[in-house]
């Protein structure tokens, strides 16, 4: 093998090396941005599920049987803000006692003595302080209501942490984007800067400038694509994990918003690099020839 056929080949192993660097490394903040659309679209999803794993504790009269008590939770299931209600009887109320205070402590107590109690689930929609005093009241009315528990103290806490915690999600993910695509956008530029001398030696035969812009382009809109499909492997990997670690916490996450985000990765993919390449090369074309040796 010649000497200029093993140049040649060292050059082309190092353009390979560049551009599957530049690859890795934009598929690596697609990853970024993709986790983050990701959270911000399920955002009320997960405050949703957070907000319907709280529930209204209602204890019964101790005189009230569990028939009775099976009774009114049947007929409360039918009210609109409710979204599940389950009853608890006597022995499984000892039971949970038992678990929480001893056996020893509950012995001197009749079982009878334990109420019949409930456990209902609220819509989202209604977990919020002005809704949950009128759920309070509604299920209070009841003669066999002895109280109702709702909590309102962490549902205030709650509300106000999610509000907080969104905002600063929302700065958050604007500012990580951002970056991201600064950061695409500079290695986009760097990869093109790389060929200033083929730009120029085309712009000296006389190439039209749509002709030198139409492979970089090109070059450019694969990138983005190759990019956004290692990206979209990964969230489907760590999709998987989480489906297998944390179903509850998947159950959260809708298809719309998997589909949602894999667009807004390649959109937002193939608008960067291809905006990035038609500056970068739009501004070595008209650049004067000194400055190509900057």
């Amino acid at each position: 093998m010649s000497k200029k056929d093993e140049n040649k080949r060292r050059i082309r192993r190092r353009l390979v090396g560049s551009y599957v660097w530049s690859v890795v490394s934009t598929s690596l903040l697609l990853l970024l941005c993709a986790l983050s659309s990701l959270l911000l679209i399920n955002a009320r999803s997960i405050s949703s599920h957070l907000k319907e794993s709280l529930s209204v504790s209602v204890l019964f009269k101790p005189e009230v049987s569990e028939k009775a008590a099976a009774t009114w939770v049947g007929s409360v299931e039918l009210l609109p803000f409710v979204r599940e209600a389950s009853l608890i009887g006597r022995e499984q109320g000892r039971q949970e006692l038992a678990q929480m205070l001893g056996e020893d402590f509950l012995e001197s107590f009749s079982l009878d003595v334990i109420p019949v109690s409930s456990q209902i689930g609220l819509k989202a929609e209604y977990v919020c302080v002005d809704s949950l005093e009128v759920v309070t009241k509604l299920l209070g009315v009841s003669p066999l209501v002895d109280s109702v528990d709702c909590s309102l103290g962490l549902i205030e806490a709650l509300d106000e942490n999610l509000a907080k915690i969104t905002l600063a999600l929302a700065l958050f993910i604007g500012l990580l984007l951002a970056v991201s695509c600064v950061l695409i956008a500079n290695m986009v530029r760097l990869s093109v800067f790389s060929n200033r001398f083929t730009i120029n030696t085309m712009q000296l035969v006389g190439a039209s400038r749509s002709f030198i812009l139409r492979p970089f382009v090109g070059r450019a809109v694969v990138q983005a694509l190759l990019s956004s499909l290692v990206c979209c492997g990964v969230v489907a990997v760590l999709l998987s994990v989480l489906k297998n670690s944390l179903p509850e916490l998947y159950s959260v996450i809708s298809l719309s918003s998997i589909l949602s985000t894999s667009a807004i990765v390649l959109v937002s993919s193939i608008l960067v690099c291809t905006l990035s390449t038609l500056i970068v090369v739009n501004s070595l074309l008209n650049a004067p020839k000194d400055d190509l040796y900057c």
